[in-house]
């Protein structure tokens, strides 16, 4: 929803089309940069505390972040809530294919098939969501953020009330820096001629 929503704030301000576009894309960047930075944490964490309290805090973190920028929806309040959206989107993501692989870990078919489909929903999502984000924000800057609040406060209930721990005391492991270390990706290029070259 975001992008439909930058471009209605452009066309209500009569703003520079082509500053619009850069500020997007150095927004993506730096989401980028957030990314490769927090995913680690967020897996280490995920070991460490369970996976049912860190998709309690996605939602909660989503719910937050729509909430803030209905009361304000301005460039500034956008702009951020984007950068902040590490704090909703990268952990249920995260956490997410964490706990298919603590339900399919004995069944690696269904593991790849669940997963699969999992990873099906963020470019459905980009494909959907700037389109109907933007008709919303025609009608109101707020409106998008005022339906993501509500359907962030829904998943956040349903979070609570059905969502079982996936990851049991006996599997958890001790939170570790070293191991969050954005780099590790690199010890791909050097485990083996297969895994390299697969990389």
């Amino acid at each position: 929803m975001p992008c439909g929503v930058y471009f209605s704030l452009a066309s209500t301000s009569r703003a520079d089309f082509g500053a619009n576009a850069r500020t997007q894309g150095l927004l993506q960047s730096v989401d980028g940069v957030i990314s490769l930075l927090l995913n680690p944490l967020i897996a280490s964490a995920t070991d460490t505390f369970g996976r049912r309290p860190l998709l309690i805090l996605s939602q909660a973190a989503a719910l937050l972040r729509c909430s803030a920028i209905a009361v304000r929806p301005n460039v500034a309040s956008i702009a951020a809530g984007s950068l902040a959206k590490g704090l909703s989107m990268n952990v249920l993501m995260v956490t997410a294919q964490a706990a298919l692989g603590d339900l399919y870990k004995s069944t690696p078919a269904m593991y790849g098939r669940f997963v699969s489909l999992f990873m099906m929903m963020p470019p459905f999502s980009g494909v959907i969501s700037p389109i109907i984000g933007s008709a919303m924000a025609a009608r109101s800057l707020r409106l998008p953020y005022v339906i993501g609040g509500c359907l962030s406060a829904a998943s956040l209930i349903i979070t609570c009330q059905l969502l079982h721990e996936t990851c049991s005391s006996g599997d958890r492991k001790p939170f570790a820096w070293m191991r969050s270390n954005p780099l590790n990706f690199l010890r791909l290029f050097t485990n083996g001629v297969r895994l390299r070259q697969l990389a």
